[in-house]
């Protein structure tokens, strides 16, 4: 009976191995999850807790999340509007943005008002599901 226990593992370390993968969650779930952030993200005052938030919501690629980075441009805190500015950049804009910082806050920036409407229509339709 030697290695038995090997068989048992096996299950548990694919599990471990698809979950760290980002298996990903029941739509249902993963809308609740994501407007639990932004809830918690409009709540916070303390600028690490809302940086933090940021960080969580840009790869969701949501377009409520797209709302949330987008108003952040305009945080007058700074490191807001650089995470803003990197969670855009990173996984909604349709190509990379060459240049400095300055460069890419005002690619972010003007990406935000070209598609702000539109990513407003689609964060509200999203709310009423």
């Amino acid at each position: 009976m030697t290695g038995w226990y090997h068989f048992l593992a096996l299950p548990v370390v694919v599990l471990a191995v698809s979950w760290s993968q980002g298996t990903p969650l029941p739509k249902n779930t993963k809308n609740k999850h994501i407007a639990q952030k932004i809830h918690r993200y409009r709540a916070a005052t303390n600028p690490e807790h809302r940086a933090a938030l940021l960080k969580e919501l840009a790869p969701s690629r949501d377009p409520r999340a797209a709302v949330v980075l987008g108003e952040a441009l305009k945080d007058p805190v700074l490191a807001l509007r650089v995470i803003a500015t990197r969670g855009l950049l990173d996984y909604y804009l349709p190509a990379l943005v060459e240049g400095g910082s300055e460069q890419q806050m005002e690619a972010a920036l003007h990406w935000w008002k070209k598609n702000e409407a539109r990513l407003r229509r689609q964060a509200k339709q999203m709310h009423r599901r």
